[in-house]
């Protein structure tokens, strides 16, 4: 009798030997050693698809919107980081370009429905906490985006519960933890992006764990594979610190792969596949939704405001208003008639600084002393953007018409005057 020795099996991988018994991937023990179809016919129900978790999630979702939604238009007046999100959001409306400490899609989405009530006109005079609103902001319908987040935070948290497998009743306590937490719900009931953040985060939690339940490369885990990636992207797009938990869900998706490594009813190639399907979703699914949500921050702020200073000067000039009515139409190249600015890189204590001019003029005496001075404009070296900071090169002898048409370029050691373009004087040798 010849006995079988240990051979390659037909996916192409190495047999596991005769005592391995089980591996458990989630909730579902499957068999290594499988010899027949019918092993491996292993009927699963995921709890958090069955009918009796229907009617604890309705009565949570009530609840939490009972308890985010309830006089949402009180206080009338601004309440901690409202003072900066409702900016934003008035900015956004009115194309007004400014950067944040956090990415742009929290105040894209809170933005876009303030938006589609109308809001964006109004003259806001807030300048601190505790400052009221105008009297025709939609107070409601900016809060109201936070809130409903904020409300659904309860029933993806009971859902994450079943999906670890926990019965109706611990997952039922798990969301009534999230339920009554006094800080979830104050944070859910303003113009902040906190609430926004967390319901994504737990969504990306959500459809990574029901991924882990499901078949290699079958129509669900796909499915719930660019789910994951998708809420991935939208967190990290909405605040930095969602990096941490994202961080963890990547070793959720390595530990899952690892195991996946060895069933041996899946072939070397379907793994290759499935490893370079999962480095597609975590990584450049949330990195393409990442850029995607600036992609649409610079397209929409395309005008000059008050933050648009700590840019590059270039940047400056490609906003609406601002600096881009004085570069309109001016060459690449240096020109007559072009208008620049001056950096000194070494600067002021080591900062950066501009040549400056303005109409103030020298005294003739100062005072306290017998020192006398030019008593002609005065030039200095400023450390900050400002419209006093351009200057207009010229020609000795010929006048400045702009540089329309054909450009006279200045060459080098061309003899040039610098016009200050503000006070129109010539800055003295």
């Amino acid at each position: 009798m010849k006995m079988d020795s240990p051979q390659d099996h037909p996916s192409g991988r190495k047999r596991r030997p005769e005592n391995s018994k089980t591996v458990k991937t989630g909730p579902v023990v499957q068999p290594i050693n499988r010899q027949s179809t019918e092993e491996i016919n292993v009927v699963k129900v995921l709890p958090s698809k069955t009918t009796g978790h229907l009617i604890p999630l309705l009565l949570l979702t009530i609840a939490a919107g009972a308890t985010r939604l309830w006089r949402l238009g009180q206080p009338s007046a601004v309440v901690f980081d409202e003072l900066f999100y409702s900016r934003f959001v008035h900015m956004y409306i009115n194309r007004i370009f400014f950067f944040d400490s956090n990415p742009p899609f929290g105040k894209q989405l809170i933005a876009t429905a303030a938006y589609l009530a109308g809001y964006g006109n109004q003259n806001e005079t807030f300048e601190q906490i505790g400052d009221p609103y105008a009297e025709d902001t939609p107070i409601v319908v900016l809060r109201l985006l936070p809130a409903l987040f904020g409300a659904f935070l309860i029933p993806v948290s009971y859902l994450i519960s079943t999906e670890l497998g926990y019965s109706r009743f611990e997952s039922t306590v798990t969301a009534c933890c999230f339920l009554f937490d006094n800080a979830l719900v104050t944070g859910s009931r303003f113009v902040l992006i906190d609430s926004i953040n967390l319901c994504l985060l737990l969504l990306a939690v959500l459809f990574v764990l029901r991924f882990t339940h499901e078949a290699c490369l079958s129509y669900t885990s796909a499915k719930y594979g660019l789910l994951t990636g998708l809420f991935m992207g939208l967190s990290i797009s909405t605040k930095f610190l969602s990096l941490n938990t994202l961080l963890v869900l990547g070793w959720v998706v390595v530990r899952h792969f690892w195991k996946t490594i060895d069933d041996l009813t899946i072939s070397a190639g379907k793994l290759w596949k499935y490893l370079l399907f999962w480095v597609f979703l975590v990584f450049w699914v949330p990195l393409g939704v990442y850029v995607a949500t600036f992609y649409v921050h610079f397209l929409v702020l395309n005008k000059a405001g008050p933050y648009d200073a700590m840019m590059s000067t270039r940047f400056q000039a490609s906003l609406e208003g601002g600096l881009a009515a004085i570069t309109q139409g001016q060459p690449y190249d240096i020109a007559h008639g072009s208008q620049i600015t001056l950096r000194n890189v070494a600067g002021v204590n080591e900062e950066p600084c501009w040549l400056h001019s303005h109409d103030a003029v020298y005294p003739v005496r100062y005072e306290g002393t017998n020192r006398g001075s030019s008593h002609q404009q005065q030039v200095t070296c400023y450390s900050f953007k400002d419209v006093n900071n351009w200057w207009i090169v010229k020609r000795p002898g010929k006048k400045i018409s702009g540089v329309a048409g054909y450009p006279d370029v200045i060459q080098d050691r061309d003899i040039i005057e610098l016009v200050h373009g503000i006070s129109g004087r010539l800055l003295n040798r």
